[in-house]
């Protein structure tokens, strides 16, 4: 068997591999998106996490995946997640809400608009941020305020005193840059919080499986320090979720204050990656011993 992957010391490429992006069972056409995808899996080292970079092609079939009408994201009723991962969330996001009290909170990737509705329920008014018709047609059936493209700056009118995201950090190409953005559209004191994957244990287990074409981020409780830090966060809090591998962070937005990140997250993803008394980490014996298997596929 010829094989279809790459592994070095601290990247591995697999040159096909499936593209799942349809979550519900619909039967609609998918013109244009490919059934199988490469994915290049490295790690960055400003910032200290493991980060796929598709092409502008590979990009492409993903843009359109995130655009069809499809229930992209847990937050739906079709998800069988409204219970306990749902549950999970919508009490963290309702919780810093009450504890910072905006005016109107602003969710980038709202999906179904649960999370909104959530809110709402709880006398509060929330926004989404959504380029996806699933969102359009959700948005319409349940009557929450949408506006349908994708975030970036300039597209919030006035500084927003919240903005919030559930498992979109992890699906940003450029996560730096959003978190910069973020940053310039929230006023002075203003908190943005999101849930995301806590890769941690992952990534201490050399674990390839943890690899999909959407989770083009993969993090640690540092690098989310190193990210927001750069961006111009402080008062940076990550913790972990009630339910499931994630991570709940906030942050907030203080002019002239920046969060000491070696004081706060001292260790390293290199660090947390090493065996015992062994300078090899053990990402790299992950994919060394997929690289042994490799060269018996023949």
């Amino acid at each position: 068997m010829r094989p279809h992957w790459t592994v070095t010391s601290d990247c591995v490429e697999i040159a096909r591999m499936p593209f799942y992006w349809r979550l519900s069972g619909s039967t609609e056409g998918s013109p244009n998106i490919d059934q199988t995808l490469p994915i290049r899996v490295t790690i960055d080292h400003e910032f200290d996490y493991l980060r796929f970079q598709p092409t502008e092609l590979e990009w492409g079939n993903i843009n359109r995946a995130y655009q069809m009408n499809e229930n992209i994201g847990f937050l739906n009723p079709e998800s069988g997640q409204m219970d306990t991962y749902g549950s999970s969330v919508n009490r963290f996001f309702l919780g810093e809400v009450q504890r910072f009290s905006p005016k109107i909170a602003y969710e980038i990737g709202c999906g179904a608009g649960f999370s909104i509705e959530h809110l709402k329920a709880n006398g509060f008014r929330a926004v989404g941020i959504d380029p996806s018709e699933y969102s359009k047609k959700w948005s319409q059936r349940l009557g929450f305020e949408l506006i349908n493209e994708y975030f970036g700056q300039g597209l919030i009118e006035n500084p927003a005193e919240f903005i919030y995201c559930n498992d979109v950090f992890e699906h940003i190409p450029d996560v730096v840059e959003f978190s910069a953005q973020v940053f310039a559209c929230l006023s002075d004191g203003g908190v943005f919080c999101f849930s995301t994957t806590n890769s941690t244990q992952s990534i201490e287990l050399g674990d390839i499986s943890q690899f999909e074409h959407q989770h083009v981020n993969m993090f640690t409780t540092r690098s989310i320090h190193l990210i927001l830090s750069s961006a111009g966060f402080s008062e940076i809090e990550v913790r972990g979720g009630s339910y499931g591998n994630t991570f709940h962070v906030t942050a907030r937005k203080l002019q002239g204050r920046k969060a000491a990140v070696g004081t706060i997250a001292p260790r390293h993803v290199m660090d947390i990656l090493a065996v015992r008394h062994v300078p090899l980490p053990r990402f790299k014996i992950g994919m060394m011993a997929l690289k042994t298997r490799t060269a018996t596929c023949h």
